[in-house]
């Protein structure tokens, strides 16, 4: 990264995933040598969370979630009305903060 670190979750396998303010996500192997950079954000990332099966998810100021698959390939993006403060997922669900004058969340299937 070129930016300070603002998200960090746990990949399968022992990797993690790593977004920054350089609008780039990071792939790692345990061992903590990158693997892949996912470039499709254009503005800072403020979350990331692990999907069921194995994905990541990201959310950034750029107002959009994105979904990608263990290879790091983006598989789905969601357009917001405002920046994304935070995800987290239940199950097959996952939720979103998004930064807003009132609090505002969104959920979505994934």
């Amino acid at each position: 990264h070129t930016a300070p670190v603002t998200a960090l979750c746990p990949r399968p396998g022992g990797g993690f995933a790593s977004g920054a303010g350089d609008t780039t996500i990071r792939l790692w192997d345990p061992r903590g040598q990158a693997i892949a950079v996912l470039q499709e954000h254009t503005a800072p990332i403020t979350a990331l969370c692990p999907l069921p099966g194995g994905g990541v998810a990201s959310g950034a100021h750029d107002h959009s979630i994105r979904l990608w698959d263990l290879d790091g390939h983006c598989t789905h993006t969601t357009l917001l009305a405002a920046p994304v403060t935070s995800l987290i997922t239940q199950g097959h669900l996952l939720i979103a903060g998004l930064l807003a004058p009132a609090d505002l969340t969104q959920r979505f299937a994934c």
